[in-house]
Formats: structure tokens, C-alpha cells, sequence
């Protein structure tokens, strides 16, 4: 079982969101870590929070445990579009250009955040699900959401 990184390779849509997560992250840190003076504590825990949020994906994909972890990730991650948006707005008002860049940084996360929602929130058989390659009709990757189903009901 192990983790296998060919698991996160065979699935584009988790590709491309896990760099624009990940790039948005690199932004906010590089830019916070220029105006330390003008950052409030709140951010620092944001970033390592979302940061750890994207690697725990990046895990559960890569050691395809993504149908037992699935409503846990789905949970975080909507905690975290909720604090990520008070910083957007509380940056994007800033009068200093690298606080408004870190706002920009963090509306790319927060754009990442809501397709992970859109995504695992949507059941086998969606059409989200279909088109990300994780319902159960066998095309492309299929992901494991489909074992949710199948889980045990009697002790």
C-alpha cells in the first residue's frame, strides 16, 4: 500500500490545484516575510495551517486513503476558507503593495480551497466527480470515494 506518488500523477485536477495551492502559499509566505512589522500573528498559524492542509491531501491521494479521510479533509478545509478569508480582506485594504500581493497569494488559495470542496463534497456518480476522474464508472483515476459506500454498516 505505501505511499506512490504515480497515485497524484495519474490526476491532473489534484495536480494543478496542489501547485496553485502551494504557489499561492510561496506568495504569502515570501511577502509576509518581507513586512514582518505589518503582519498580524493570526497569518503565520494561516499559512502553516493551509500549508499542512495541502501536504495532509497530497498524503491521503499518494497513500490512497482519500475515502477514509475524505469528510475529515472536506471539514478543515472549509475551516480554512473561513479564517483565509478574513485575511484577504483584511490585506487587500492594506495602502502597502506587499501586503496586497500576500492578499493576491491568498485569494489563489482560497480559489484551491473551494474546487477541494466542489470536489470532494460531490458523491460517486456526480458530474464533477466524473470529469475529476473520481466516480466510479472506471474512467481515468478513480479515487476510493467509492468504498464509502460499501463500508460496513453492522459490528
Amino acid at each position: 500500500m505505501g505511499f506512490q506518488l504515480k497515485r497524484l500523477f495519474s490526476s491532473p485536477i489534484f495536480i494543478g490545484t496542489l501547485a496553485l495551492i502551494f504557489a499561492g502559499l510561496l506568495v504569502s509566505l515570501v511577502c509576509a516575510g518581507l513586512k514582518v512589522v505589518y503582519i498580524e500573528a493570526s497569518t503565520w498559524f494561516v499559512i502553516v495551517y493551509l500549508f499542512l492542509l495541502a501536504l495532509a491531501l497530497l498524503v491521503t491521494i499518494c497513500t490512497n486513503t482519500l475515502h477514509k479521510y475524505r469528510l475529515a479533509l472536506l471539514a478543515m478545509i472549509s475551516i480554512g476558507l473561513s479564517i483565509n478569508v478574513g485575511h484577504i480582506g483584511w490585506y487587500i485594504n492594506a495602502t502597502i503593495g506587499v501586503l496586497q500581493a500576500m492578499a493576491a497569494g491568498l485569494i489563489f488559495v482560497e480559489i484551491t480551497l473551494f474546487f477541494w470542496v466542489l470536489i470532494l463534497g460531490s458523491g460517486p456518480g456526480t458530474y464533477l466527480a466524473d470529469l475529476c476522474g473520481t466516480g466510479a464508472d472506471g474512467k481515468g483515476h478513480m479515487l476510493p470515494m467509492t468504498d464509502v459506500a460499501k463500508a460496513r454498516t453492522s459490528y
